[in-house]
């Protein structure tokens, strides 16, 4: 009796789940699921990052160069770290065009080497 009540149970809960996923339309279902054309990663481009060698008490100001060789579009993102642990996001307010150079705004510091990139 104690296993045909567990099979009963087992059998009903099972189809209440079903009956909610029936009851959802053929788009929601797919509006449930990522679209994998839509959905992109950007890859990792290496940007030139540089310290600028001067004093800087008030704020580390690494240079950022497009070595790309091409357009960095406005509104691209710019991300940078410092050898001694400061990070920061550039987002372009103008076009960057190949060779051109932006300057980033750190935290104190000097005496450190930076590395740049964007997603492309």
């Amino acid at each position: 009796m104690k296993k045909l009540f567990i099979a009963i149970n087992t059998i009903v809960i099972a189809a209440a789940l079903s009956l909610s996923l029936a009851a959802q339309t053929k788009n929601e279902r797919q509006m449930a699921k990522p679209d994998a054309n839509k959905m992109r990663v950007g890859q990792k481009v290496s940007l030139g990052c540089k310290n600028p060698g001067s004093h800087q008490d008030v704020a580390k100001t690494p240079s950022v160069t497009n070595t790309t060789g091409s357009v960095l579009k406005k509104g691209a993102k710019l991300s940078w770290s410092a050898s001694d642990g400061d990070k920061g996001v550039i987002t372009l307010d103008k076009d960057i065009a190949a060779g051109g150079s932006v300057q980033a705004l750190g935290t104190a510091g000097q005496s450190y080497t930076c590395q740049a990139w964007t997603l492309q």
